[in-house]
């Protein structure tokens, strides 16, 4: 039990700015992406916050894998 309550307190969450800044998108991007429910997130007032991994694994998600070339 302890080592799972330390792994949570490791979390990073992102703000909707940090996300604009990681991923060069519009803050009305990210906003949208979230209010269609793209990815989880957790509300603190009006405030919402992703956690890294769930933006992690979103990414990964949408990663298009590189073709391989003919001969």
């Amino acid at each position: 039990m302890q080592k799972m309550e330390d792994e949570n307190r490791m979390d990073e969450f992102y703000a909707v700015d940090d996300l604009q800044r990681l991923t060069r998108e519009s803050e009305s991007a990210w906003r949208k992406r979230l209010a269609r429910g793209e990815l989880p997130f957790i509300k603190l007032g009006a405030n919402v916050r992703v956690r890294r991994r769930d933006l992690e694994a979103w990414l990964s998600a949408r990663t298009v894998p590189r073709k391989e070339r003919q001969s």
